[in-house]
């Protein structure tokens, strides 16, 4: 299962990021060929203006816990406010460093058949879908990225038993890659996903 998209968003952090997110959050700028904005001291009701100022659809807020990018927040705009969409629950990642591109479109493709694979490939779907700017079809010569969601399958016994009593674990992955050049670009592995029912 696949779906195209081409998200109109835009990226900030928490107040206080780490140099880590930092990293992270310019790798998901070139993933979703989207602006980051300096958080400084301004609250999300600024963020959400200077994203719409953008002509933005979205934006996602990369929180950050003991060093690491922990949380990210996805919102959605309108013309009058902006609501949270959901959360995505971080696990661990690993960057490339080295990858260089910024992409026009993102192909979104379920491989994993856990719950938690199959939640957040919806999830993604829909938000995706919120934020998707209104453009034609692909071109087959645009530069896109592929976001393959699958489940989480290198997870040692000691952390597994640690999330054995954790009922909000519903572990997934998310691989991001450059189909044309052969490159993965992130590894992300999710521990679990939470979508507010006010969307």
């Amino acid at each position: 299962m696949e779906v195209k998209v081409k998200p109109s968003l835009v990226i900030t952090s928490s107040r206080r990021p780490s140099q880590l997110t930092n990293t992270f959050m310019k790798t998901l700028s070139a993933i979703f060929n989207a602006p980051v904005i300096r958080r400084g001291t301004s609250n999300l009701d600024h963020i959400a203006l200077l994203a719409k100022e953008a002509n933005a659809k979205g934006f996602l807020v990369v929180y950050t816990t003991k060093g690491n990018p922990s949380v990210i927040d996805l919102y959605g705009l309108t013309h009058s406010f902006f609501s949270l969409f959901g959360r995505i629950f971080i696990l661990g990642l690993n960057i490339n460093r080295h990858f260089r591109g910024n992409y026009k479109g993102n192909k979104l493709i379920l491989k994993g058949e856990s719950p938690g694979a199959r939640k957040l490939f919806e999830f993604l779907k829909d938000y995706f879908t919120l934020t998707n700017q209104t453009v034609d079809n692909f071109n087959t010569n645009i530069e896109y990225n592929v976001i393959q969601i699958e489940d989480l399958a290198e997870i040692t016994a000691k952390k597994l038993a640690k999330y054995e009593k954790d009922e909000t674990f519903e572990p997934s992955v998310m691989v991001f890659s450059d189909e044309r050049r052969g490159v993965q670009l992130l590894k992300m592995k999710i521990h679990h996903i939470w979508k507010s029912e006010q969307i």
